[in-house]
């Protein structure tokens, strides 16, 4: 992510315009490849010893905050050594007041003789000194490892971390989606879910070509339209939340038509920020289709090795909530007879989602759906008042925490499917 000082953007008439940059361009190609083999020397080397070849290369480059942005993307791929649990401080203290008097008590002449004199004193420990007196500090801090990645998926990066890093100041989203393939839409949506935004899903008419298929509860459709919460809009951990909001971005990418319309802050002046597919950014998640986070993978990995009655299901429907709203669930199941019920987590931010999802299910109480409830969010004494009045959450809710277990998963299946049985 970009810092605020490295953002390039321009602003005409309220809105903000990220000044985004030729991928093919060969001279940026070359800048780009300069800066990355600097992380890909074979000798391990410091901060300061990459800064030292780094500097040349960004002072030099027609665009000075261009070249700096690219570097700040390259440092957020490495990881450096932190020397944790030693106090340097001390044991160099120890050694300057050993090495004073060992100088007050005899001529040294020879640095070889007095070095191994000083090590020899009891209750040094000088282990340290072999990377140096100073290991401690930033400037001298090794890299262990670094991500490579190529020169054009740099400046592509680069490309999406502009509107990834004004994203992180957003009072809101709002996402209009035209895309045919239901597979990609889908796809989004689990990481939307994955990242634990607040969204709110309804469905357009705006065009005479849109058709929608409802299949009693289930819906699919060609365009919807997704207004997410930013981290302006909430009340705790905002950093955190923008940065989820903000990594959710590229996911947007991997779609063929889009909109993303949001008010952001930049320089220090609230500004509209308007993109759609024209823009030409480019998702990097690799294996997007495919990929599943991992908390997810573990339970659906332990949900099938644990229970036999119950199988999660390949594909995760829209439901219809009775109005133009869609409920995109985070797991299906389905049991021996058929029967499919749905699975929807709500997490510490989720407030508003979870009343509205309560006033649906109240107003639809034959809806197929479990909700699931983080304790951290119950804590809240409007979620705790309505969620312990509510007959509907007390047949179709559960709590958790962090991450619902499959046995908790299964008992309240069992429930919720012997009461629809009656």
């Amino acid at each position: 992510m970009l810092t605020k000082d490295l953002i390039r953007c321009r602003k005409y008439k309220g809105k903000v315009h990220p000044q985004f940059i030729n991928v093919e361009d060969s001279v940026l190609l070359q800048l780009a490849d300069r800066l990355i083999s600097a992380y890909k020397q074979e000798t391990t080397q410091t901060r300061s010893q990459i800064e030292e070849y780094t500097g040349p290369v960004i002072n030099t480059a027609g665009d000075v905050m261009l070249a700096k942005g690219l570097n700040k993307l390259l440092l957020d791929r490495s990881e450096f050594s932190h020397e944790e649990g030693i106090d340097y401080y001390t044991l160099r203290r120890s050694i300057f007041l050993a090495s004073g008097t060992l100088l007050k008590q005899k001529e040294v002449n020879d640095y070889k003789k007095y070095r191994e004199t000083l090590f020899s004193c009891n209750g040094l420990n000088l282990d340290f000194l072999n990377k140096g007196t100073y290991p401690d500090l930033p400037e001298n801090e090794r890299l262990i490892s670094f991500k490579p990645l190529s020169a054009i998926n740099l400046l592509k990066r680069y490309n999406c971390s502009l509107v990834q890093s004004l994203l992180l100041s957003a009072n809101s989203i709002s996402l209009l989606i035209r895309e045919t393939k239901a597979a990609k839409i889908r796809q989004m949506f689990k990481y939307l879910n994955f990242f634990r935004l607040l969204s709110k899903i309804t469905r357009e008419h705006d065009h005479k070509d849109d058709k929608f298929e409802i299949s009693g509860d289930e819906v699919n459709t060609s365009q919807i339209k997704v207004v997410i919460d930013g981290p302006l809009s909430i009340f705790e951990n905002t950093q955190k939340y923008g940065l989820q909001l903000a990594s959710f971005f590229p996911t947007v990418c991997h779609l063929d038509k889009w909109k993303l319309e949001a008010e952001v802050k930049y320089k220090g002046k609230k500004s509209q920020l308007t993109l759609d597919e024209k823009s030409k950014l480019s998702g990097h998640y690799n294996h997007y289709g495919s990929y599943v986070p991992e908390e997810i993978d573990m339970f659906q990995k332990d949900f099938q090795s644990k229970i036999e009655d119950w199988t999660i299901t390949e594909e995760t429907p829209f439901l219809a909530s009775g109005d133009q709203e869609l409920i995109f669930p985070d797991f299906s199941f389905r049991n021996r007879d058929k029967m499919v019920i749905h699975l929807e987590l709500f997490h510490r931010w989720h407030a508003t989602q979870l009343l509205s999802r309560i006033k649906i299910g109240e107003k639809k109480p034959d809806i197929p759906l479990l909700v699931g409830v983080d304790r951290n969010l119950y804590k809240a004494p409007e979620i705790k008042e309505k969620l312990g009045k509510s007959s509907w959450f007390t047949e179709h809710g559960f709590l958790f925490n962090s991450f619902p277990g499959v046995e908790r998963v299964r008992k309240n299946l069992e429930q919720l499917a012997k009461s629809r049985n009656k």
